[in-house]
């Protein structure tokens, strides 16, 4: 029998740009791994979704030839089905979420073998074209079975090596409702204007990280909620996440700075320890705006026995428990003592990631890499850029850090088949999305 399956109206390279999927998704491959899930630093499997994107250059056609590396003897197939989104939408209830798929398609994630499974390396997970998109949306009406219980059959040369089920996926997830807003628009304007609660619009949760021992996610929100002050407040929520039990509690932090008599957003959000971060707060000049960079700055702060304000709503209720940063270090002050000018500075400095160690003179230096973000503009913000310092124990101490862990996971090996994620379920946004300047 053959079912309707109509022309997918979206080409992949209008997709939204990235494709969302979720690894340890699979359970006869999470329970081939067998005892590895259980050695450090995790010793259990995964009690939270493990998420991971495939980003707009992995896009592929169907029929479009993709390059294996030259140094790769074979790829990872991993095939599973993709569920587009069709409607713009935000916190919606499980029962709910079916009704804004607009269909499946086949997606064919395929990755440079690799042993490091929790973090992945790009050059693993984002070759060019290695997310090859079916052209067609098939409609949930006209599936032959519910969605959570599909085929998946994976063909090499006419032979059929592989099989499985969107029935074998482990999880869902959410995120908390009360960060998001109830009235959404294309219009930036009219969004603020018609929510008095949630993020605000292009400025919700910007920075993540996950502390050294694998065992907490944060998420810092760029900008204060509608509810908290909005653009321009003063107290950005870092929400909790337990990653074993799903417990969330939020801590408010101060983005004021005195010495400018400003409050700032911030663009990142980096752990040095359980209970240490670094904060990247930032005005919106340099490179890309046309203008002079100011403020460019990591700050330290702590949250040990910080207030959970998850109960808290307000500026007012928030100030008593913000936490606030002490500076660690002047990104644009450094940058334009060692001759960059100012204009020459990216206005969006947005990532920073602590990379390998390095040893000089005998003394052994953390690596640390800031970045920008180009919105895809090279003409008007410059070429994606990398910033690279170093920091010895004893500056670390000094600044205030009291222990430094890097964020080194150790390796947990792949069950041989075909791919883990078999099964498991990407994101693809089909709704056009633009950057509204900020």
């Amino acid at each position: 029998m053959s079912l309707p399956c109509p022309d997918f109206a979206a080409a992949p390279h209008r997709l939204s740009g990235v494709v969302y999927g979720c690894l340890l998704n699979h359970a006869p491959a999470l329970a081939a791994l067998g005892d590895a899930v259980h050695q450090p630093p995790y010793k259990a499997p995964p009690k939270a979704p493990v998420l991971y994107i495939k980003p707009r250059n992995t896009l592929a056609t169907p029929g479009q030839a993709v390059a294996v590396p030259a140094e790769v003897p074979a790829l990872q197939v991993g095939a599973t089905l993709g569920l587009v989104i069709g409607r713009t939408a935000c916190r919606v209830s499980e029962a709910d979420a079916l009704a804004h798929v607009a269909g499946v398609l086949i997606v064919n994630d395929l990755s440079v073998p690799h042993d490091s499974f929790y973090r992945p390396s790009v050059r693993f997970k984002a070759r060019d074209g290695s997310c090859p998109l079916g052209g067609r949306v098939l409609p949930l009406a006209a599936l032959p079975a519910p969605v959570d219980a599909l085929g998946v059959r994976v063909f090499v040369d006419g032979a059929l090596v592989h099989s499985s089920s969107t029935g074998e996926r482990i999880r869902s997830f959410t995120l908390p409702d009360h960060l998001g807003i109830s009235h959404l628009s294309a219009q930036g304007a009219v969004e603020i204007a018609g929510n008095a609660s949630g993020r605000v619009t292009n400025k919700g949760m910007e920075g993540l990280a996950i502390t050294p021992d694998g065992r907490t996610l944060y998420g810092f929100m760029q900008s204060p909620l509608a509810q908290d002050g909005g653009d321009g407040g003063r107290y950005n929520r870092i929400v909790q996440i337990d990653i074993a039990s799903g417990g969330v509690k939020e801590f408010a932090y101060d983005n004021f700075l005195a010495n400018k008599n400003k409050t700032y957003n911030s663009s990142e959000l980096l752990a040095l320890n359980d209970h240490q971060f670094l904060v990247l707060e930032r005005d919106g000049k340099g490179l890309g705006d046309g203008s002079a960079a100011v403020v460019k700055q990591l700050r330290l702060v702590d949250l040990a026995g910080a207030t959970d304000v998850s109960a808290l709503s307000g500026a007012a209720s928030l100030a008593g428990a913000a936490r606030s940063g002490t500076l660690f270090l002047d990104i644009a002050a450094s940058l334009t003592s060692y001759g960059l000018a100012s204009t020459a500075v990216p206005a969006k400095l947005e990532g920073a990631a602590f990379g390998a160690d390095i040893v000089d003179g005998g003394i052994t230096y953390h690596t640390l890499y800031i970045a920008n973000d180009n919105d895809f503009v090279p003409g008007v913000a410059g070429s994606n850029q990398f910033f690279v310092y170093r920091f010895s124990d004893a500056d670390l101490a000094a600044k205030g850090v009291t222990q430094f862990a890097n964020q080194t996971i150790s390796a947990v090996p792949e069950p041989g088949s075909w791919a883990l994620m078999l099964g498991g379920v990407a994101l693809l946004g089909a709704v056009k999305r633009r950057r509204a300047p900020r």
